[in-house]
């Protein structure tokens, strides 16, 4: 199962939220009488100390509260991102989310494929890297684009590249919701970095849907076409084929001629 990192920079609250929701309500089970007891010890020592320890004891119910509350926030900010993963692996569902929403689907995808991933909650610059992942002790940066009414380019391939180099990273997936260019899969060929279109997020997200329980016989992949689209990833001739589990099971896609070598994958049109 894959787990969240903290990053170093955000507000705790941030941090909180990011963590699951029962992490803030231990820390409000501890707050509460810590407070209490941290303010007895300095009133008993008099002095100065006497009204920093009413503080404390006047800060420990309205400290849990708030920790309570952000308890509840974590929850739904966790069942958000689920929401978003579901809605993702269809296109009517992508065309409903927002560039930070599908982020957060991508993040909780990757989660599913048992990454240790590193989300960012602001909505601010992120110097061109969205989510960062690692697996096997290996960091992968990773770009979301939710790009409705245009393919993804070489320049946003191009600018990744530059991001494994400066952040030494063994490699980066950059996801998006539509399709990329014929030039942004050229540039990628032999890179460290793999393209994921929307048409292969249900792939993608295998881990993530549970598979159905009748078991499904592949039909045989359709001859090629003269209307064959190329292949995203090597250019190459797809053919038709069947769909075994996932959120699209039994229904048909297009898939490069040369798997299992090359994944290439387009949604039927």
């Amino acid at each position: 199962m894959g787990r969240t990192r903290r990053q170093g920079r955000g507000s705790i609250v941030d941090s909180l939220l990011i963590l699951p929701w029962w992490f803030s309500v231990i820390l409000a089970a501890i707050a509460l009488p810590g407070l209490h007891f941290v303010g007895s010890l300095m009133i008993a020592r008099g002095g100065s100390l006497s009204s920093i320890g009413r503080i404390s004891q006047f800060l420990a119910i309205p400290a849990a509260i708030g920790l309570l509350l952000v308890a509840g926030g974590a929850a739904l900010h966790a069942r958000r991102k689920r929401r978003d993963a579901e809605r993702a692996l269809t296109p009517e569902g992508r065309a409903q989310l927002s560039s930070k929403e599908f982020e957060f689907a991508v993040y909780e995808l990757l989660k599913s494929r048992g990454y240790y991933t590193e989300e960012n909650l602001s909505c601010g610059a992120d110097g061109g890297v969205d989510v960062r992942a690692w697996r096997d002790s290996k960091l992968f940066l990773v770009q979301c684009r939710q790009w409705k009414n245009r393919p993804v380019g070489a320049p946003a391939v191009r600018d990744l590249l530059g991001c494994i180099a400066i952040e030494r990273a063994a490699g980066a997936l950059l996801v998006c919701s539509g399709s990329f260019t014929r030039e942004a899969c050229e540039v990628s060929r032999g890179q460290p970095i793999e393209l994921i279109d929307g048409s292969q997020l249900a792939s993608f997200a295998a881990p993530f849907v549970p598979e159905r329980r009748e078991e499904r016989i592949a039909a045989p992949p359709a001859p090629v076409s003269a209307e064959s689209p190329p292949c995203p990833k090597c250019g190459g001739t797809m053919v038709m084929r069947t769909a075994r589990r996932g959120a699209s099971a039994g229904g048909s896609f297009w898939g490069c001629r040369s798997y299992p070598s090359c994944r290439g994958t387009r949604a039927r049109v």
